[in-house]
């Protein structure tokens, strides 16, 4: 029982000794007595600011070269017998002809330099009489002009935190500083034809006088298990080189999506109007994280066959400082809640993006600029 006694009475002394220190804390300053009906009224200090922002300004700048080709094969010598070789429009593969032997086996027929495995896509390449062209192609961009995108404006939200340090120089306006944070969308896209030098490597295949088939055109072709194709020379007679310049059929499209977060602080003046209504005023310092997708088309349109095209992409993401401005109107419901309407200009910096492709061939750069950003920002105030 005495050892129940004496610990009660530590424990009272202890309990003092606490609410003394809770009376005594510094943070009381928190509380400003108010006399209404003899209550003591709690003013709060702190603000959350939840809203949104639209931010116009951001503008991207597209620039660089690349090329694109067919993929060929076994195109690197002409004059090579019984090989397989491919073009953009077509094929001239090893012949698939065969008879039977006098034991009763089917096997190939004795090479005569004509095959009945190859196909052709255009009536273009019927046009020389008893021929047919096969074609390969590459283009390469060399316009080395900008293209400027002005995106559309960027939707985002924002959360930001103040603190309220009372009046400032006994006067009615209020002092404090916020922090917060915001994120907007990057959008960007663009299309453009390019000046490009294109080479057509075109090698002519005899007919042997026949005339050309219908295109599209693909062999072998049966009729009653009765070979039926139109045969064809299995190596070109020879092969010509044309070289042009084009700026109709080279196209790029340059396409960035993405987004920035600010993080900004700084201190922040709140002028009274009417008893509800109050502006803000705040600058301050931000850093910019941006996180974006580059991505690059080429498309290219020759003569004859399907369009070529190489699509590229690259991810990346950067960090910027800068600063900010802004200017609001709020408008108090009760003590703890109420509406902010405002103004936002942010400058913080520009940033390049490089994409490659696999090859090195082609290469292209965005350049984003971010140090013209205004807009304006709205939501609720909530104080505590």
């Amino acid at each position: 029982m005495n050892f129940f006694r004496r610990a009660t009475c530590v424990f009272l002394v202890l309990s003092g000794v606490a609410l003394g220190q809770r009376i005594e804390d510094p943070n009381i300053d928190d509380y400003v007595p108010v006399v209404e009906d003899d209550l003591v009224v709690y003013t709060p200090k702190q603000a959350v600011r939840l809203g949104f922002r639209v931010l116009t300004g951001a503008g991207t700048t597209f620039s660089g070269q690349g090329s694109v080709e067919s993929n060929g094969l076994n195109l690197d010598n002409p004059l090579t017998d019984n090989v397989d070789r491919g073009y953009h429009d077509g094929y001239v593969f090893r012949d698939q002809r065969t008879m039977t032997d006098p034991s009763g086996v089917q096997v190939p027929i004795t090479p005569d330099g004509r095959t009945n495995n190859w196909r052709f896509s255009n009536e273009e390449q019927g046009a020389t009489e008893g021929f047919i062209m096969m074609n390969s192609y590459k283009a390469t961009v060399t316009d080395t002009g900008l293209r400027d995108d002005d995106p559309d404006a960027a939707f985002g939200i924002e959360l930001s935190v103040d603190r309220d340090f009372g009046n400032l120089f006994n006067t009615r306006i209020k002092w404090g500083v916020v922090a917060g944070m915001g994120i907007n969308q990057i959008l960007s896209s663009t299309r453009s034809t390019v000046t490009a030098s294109v080479t057509r490597t075109t090698d002519y295949y005899s007919l042997d006088g026949q005339a050309p088939p219908e295109a599209p055109y693909t062999a072998p072709q049966t009729s009653g298990g009765v070979d039926i194709s139109v045969l064809l020379r299995s190596n070109p007679l020879w092969r010509e080189q044309f070289e042009s310049t084009t700026s109709a059929d080279f196209e790029n499209h340059w396409r960035l999506r993405g987004a920035f977060m600010t993080f900004r602080a700084g201190p922040v003046l709140q002028i009274p109007i009417t008893e509800k209504l109050s502006a803000t005023v705040s600058a301050g310092a931000v850093v910019v994280y941006a996180g974006s997708s580059y991505e690059v088309t080429q498309t290219f349109s020759p003569e004859t066959g399907e369009d070529l095209a190489l699509f590229i992409t690259d991810t990346s993401s950067f960090i910027m400082p800068g600063f900010y401005v802004d200017a609001n109107l709020q408008y108090s419901f009760t003590d703890t809640a109420g509406l902010y309407l405002g103004a936002v200009y942010q400058a913080s910096g520009d940033y390049e993006q490089v994409v490659t492709s696999d090859d090195g061939t082609s290469r292209y750069i965005s350049r984003v600029d971010l140090n013209k950003l205004q807009g304006i920002r709205a939501g609720m105030t909530f104080r505590f």
